[in-house]
């Protein structure tokens, strides 16, 4: 009936401590949004998907608006993450060189895949697969190496 529905989700978040951003939830809650997509259906029966896209660094936040007020971000953060959105497989998450080098120790990746996006030119990115697994053969949790922040 309405075709093909989209909706797009924009979140900003600051990790206080690199510890926040590598050893906290952030690649992990990304992907359990994804998954609990598979397991939604629309009133039709059909399968809702994600692409999602994420990107680090500085981002301009402000209210905008005279009579009706909204809160927007701007930068090329929120444009690299926009694109790599974009280029996403259905289900699939692109990071961006610098979400990467935070998030290395502690989730797998495949990549790096070149990219030519609109506006940015050419984009390296990584596909995130899923948190690392750090269990030894002994059932005891091995700390991952200290990631590379940009």
């Amino acid at each position: 009936m309405f075709g093909r529905l989209i909706d797009i989700f924009v979140a900003a978040t600051r990790a206080i401590h690199h510890d926040d951003f590598v050893g906290g939830h952030f690649g992990r809650d990304f992907g359990n949004v994804r998954d609990g997509m598979r397991d939604r259906k629309t009133s039709s029966g059909e399968s809702l998907g994600m692409h999602i896209g994420i990107g680090s660094g500085p981002v301009v936040a402000g209210v905008i608006g005279v009579k009706k007020f909204i809160y927007d971000l701007w930068g090329n953060t929120v444009n690299i993450a926009s694109r790599l959105t974009s280029e996403a497989s259905t289900g699939g998450i692109l990071v961006d060189v610098a979400t990467y080098n935070r998030l290395r120790a502690s989730y797998r990746f495949e990549g790096p895949e070149p990219l030519l996006v609109k506006g940015q030119g050419p984009l390296t990115s990584y596909r995130l697969i899923g948190k690392l697994d750090t269990t030894t053969s002994d059932g005891l949790q091995q700390t991952p190496p200290a990631a590379i922040v940009a």
